[in-house]
């Protein structure tokens, strides 16, 4: 159910959009509920919910905000930027191939534990089925204390690590205060 099926470029160049309109959000759907940092596509325009919807009803500006991409992923680099310690709650430990379903924003941390043992050292951190996180170490290659990847992730994410025996993965939740 796609609004938004073709971008033009300032100078007039027509572009498909393809499966891109996946990862920015569906059509906003007036039998669907949605929850406050939902996102939506109305009008042509991308929107972030504001205001829970409980109800199924028709688009209503004021439980919406519009925004753009670039805006929304400048929000969270300075998020990250600025986050102090006292904002991250306890972390959990993950289990290597347990998948965890995240319990609200937070940040998916993967990373090699302190070890002098050389090998295959490896992690991968995926998220939603889809390997986006990866660290890798040669054979020749001891690791002394940590190499770390980190993404920030949304609520209801699904990520899992796998890896060596040196691997370890971790989920930092945001608080809400």
């Amino acid at each position: 159910m796609a609004i938004i099926d073709q971008i033009k470029t300032p100078d007039g160049t027509t572009y498909d959009v393809g499966n891109v309109k996946q990862y920015v959000g569906d059509a906003y759907s007036n039998t669907a509920t949605y929850n406050v940092g939902d996102y939506c596509i109305y009008d042509n325009k991308l929107y972030r919910c504001t205001t829970k919807i409980s109800t199924a009803e028709s688009f209503a500006p004021a439980h919406w905000t519009e925004t753009k991409c670039a805006d929304e992923f400048a929000a969270i680099k300075s998020n990250l930027t600025e986050m102090q310690y006292n904002e991250v709650g306890t972390y959990v430990t993950l289990t290597r191939d347990v998948e965890y379903t995240t319990p609200s924003d937070g940040y998916f941390v993967i990373a090699f534990n302190q070890s002098d043992v050389s090998g295959n050292h490896y992690v991968y951190g995926y998220i939603n089925n889809n390997r986006l996180l990866s660290i890798n170490a040669p054979k020749s290659v001891a690791t002394f204390g940590y190499e770390v990847n980190c993404i920030y992730v949304r609520k209801g994410s699904k990520i899992k690590i796998n890896g060596s025996s040196v691997s370890v993965g971790y989920f930092y939740p945001l608080t809400t205060s």
